[in-house]
């Protein structure tokens, strides 16, 4: 027999849900061992320009053991908030804000999360999101440990800085638009990624050796295994094709971008905890891989230089 639908899962709690109901065991039972929130709606006021007039839970609530598939929470705002061991299928929330506390052991399926980037220093660990329509899942200074973003559409974090998530262990898959993930002072950046099945769009990866982390053959083919040996000779390499050409010209362009990218790229060395660099990805190099050998105007300074890349470049794609 098939379970009940999710508009009888919405009508069971027949417009009587409260966030503190989160708290305690459900009416209903169990389903699958976990507290069972199927169906759960929950519509909060807004105060002034649409902002929430208050928080979902007072701080520092745990929310533990929950399925909270089907639901719809609008709008979503806590701070010190934790979610452990919960699961949620199909579930929509339109996140306001979420600061600090942590998701922990938790699984979501095919959910919507809307509103930007809703996680400003969360712990995220051993979670899955699988097929989620939750672009900006990486974002805000958050830290992700042993997760899974399986066949998702990804944007973001772009800019550094306070907006730089970490991520160790985490395997994603899907296609990812922008991204720009910078090294940390403890180096522990991208330990143990796996990206190999990302269909990249324009991705940067600031002082962070690649060796770390698993990458598409794409992205092999542009990161060079032996930068600190070379680095010296390739800016004075494309320093001098840039004084040599004209304005306007192709080189003159992809030289000038070079040096802009490696000047942003060097600055996330972190004086605080100095390092070797490793293999580097070469952002600069995306436009010889994407029109070919018409716009080499900058691999073949590279390789004059002595790079070795992870990958040939010149190898022929097995896709």
């Amino acid at each position: 027999m098939s379970g009940p639908t999710r508009k009888q899962l919405v009508e069971r709690w027949e417009d009587a849900c409260t966030p503190e109901m989160l708290l305690a065991p459900s009416p209903f039972g169990l389903v699958d061992g976990r507290e069972d929130f199927r169906g759960y709606h929950w519509q909060g006021k807004l105060g002034d320009y649409g902002a929430p007039a208050e928080g979902f839970l007072p701080e520092g609530q745990v929310i533990d053991n929950v399925d909270l598939s089907y639901a719809e929470i609008n709008p979503f705002q806590a701070r010190h908030l934790t979610l452990s061991n919960c699961y949620a299928k199909q579930a929509k929330i339109l996140v306001a804000s979420w600061t600090h506390g942590s998701v922990t052991a938790c699984e979501f399926e095919r959910c919507t999360v809307k509103n930007g980037m809703p996680w400003n220093g969360v712990t995220v660990t051993d979670c899955v999101f699988r097929a989620c329509k939750f672009p900006e899942v990486f974002a805000w200074g958050a830290r992700y440990d042993n997760c899974q973003v399986i066949d998702m559409r990804l944007k973001g974090p772009v800019g550094g800085g306070l907006n730089n998530p970490v991520l160790t262990n985490v395997t994603v898959s899907g296609k990812w638009k922008e991204c720009s993930l910078e090294e940390t002072v403890e180096g522990d950046q991208l330990v143990g990624c796996d990206f190999s099945e990302v269909e990249f769009g324009i991705a940067a990866f600031k002082y962070v050796d690649m060796h770390k982390v698993k990458i598409p053959a794409e992205l092999q083919r542009l990161t060079v295994l032996n930068w600190e040996d070379i680095r010296g000779r390739v800016v004075e390499l494309v320093q001098e094709l840039h004084e040599a050409s004209s304005q306007g010209e192709e080189a003159f362009k992809q030289s000038r971008l070079a040096l802009i990218f490696m000047e942003q790229d060097f600055r996330g060395q972190h004086d605080e905890a100095p390092r070797p660099r490793g293999a580097r990805y070469c952002l600069e190099l995306e436009a010889w891989a994407r029109w070919g050998h018409s716009h080499d105007y900058l691999l073949g300074l590279y390789r004059d230089a002595g790079a070795k890349f992870m990958r040939d470049p010149f190898e022929e794609s097995e896709d």
